[in-house]
């Protein structure tokens, strides 16, 4: 097609195409015709795979994608740093207590995500508490976030409103974690903040949040070559 033609109002010529006519005939008629129950079943897949590819939320993707080796991955990551079930270290417990005081919330957690449990490396605010089970877990949805995981009111969101964590002690509203990425980005665990208040943090308190998340990564990783 000669464009410019068409813009300077000049007749265009075009090359005339074999079999147009009936080709256009053929596909009103099969556009008319109503689709059989294979077609709508197709039409149906495709559309359902266009939408995990394009509209869905990534945390559901993250869900829909997970297979058992990059857990093993992730687990594999976690015991190469050789954390778990060691004693409270000053750094990390420094860690959480600057996430506390740049928030204003209770309680904050070094929370690692192993197996069927989170293990706390340090803890403010839920004395003698070392763990709790994974399936319980905030942290288990933070991890698969990129970024800052914030959910302002447990009670009005359907994956926590019934947690135990939220009807009973320490009877979580606002909560805020941000994954802990180490080696080539394995999600270990997070860094999060628990309040029994709903709430929100400011831009600049999540940004702080997230480098008190990087410094508990590069510190364990340190850790790990000493």
């Amino acid at each position: 097609m000669n464009t410019i033609g068409a813009d300077a109002g000049l007749p265009v010529r075009r090359r005339p195409r074999i079999g147009v006519e009936r080709s256009h005939s053929a596909s009103h008629a099969a556009m008319a015709a109503p689709p059989t129950s294979a077609q709508v079943v197709h039409r149906g897949r495709r559309r359902r795979l266009l939408h995990c590819a394009c509209g869905a939320p990534r945390a559901a993707l993250i869900h829909f994608w997970r297979c058992p080796m990059t857990e093993d991955v992730r687990q594999s990551v976690l015991d190469s740093l050789r954390i778990l079930d060691s004693d409270p270290e000053p750094f990390f417990d420094a860690l959480t207590r600057a996430a506390c005081a740049m928030a204003g919330m209770p309680i904050a957690l070094i929370s690692l995500v192993d197996g069927e449990r989170q293990w706390f490396k340090s803890q403010v605010g839920l004395d003698g508490t070392r763990q709790t089970p994974r399936d319980i877990s905030f942290c288990t949805w933070a991890i698969d976030a990129d970024g800052v995981f914030e959910i302002e009111d447990a009670t009005r969101d359907p994956r926590f409103a019934d947690n135990p964590l939220v009807v009973g002690a320490p009877n979580v509203r606002h909560y805020v974690g941000v994954p802990i990425q180490a080696g080539a980005g394995s999600r270990v665990g997070t860094l999060c903040l628990l309040s029994p208040e709903p709430g929100r943090l400011r831009p600049n308190q999540r940004e702080a949040l997230s480098g008190l998340a990087e410094a508990a990564a590069r510190g364990m990783e340190q850790r790990a070559m000493l």
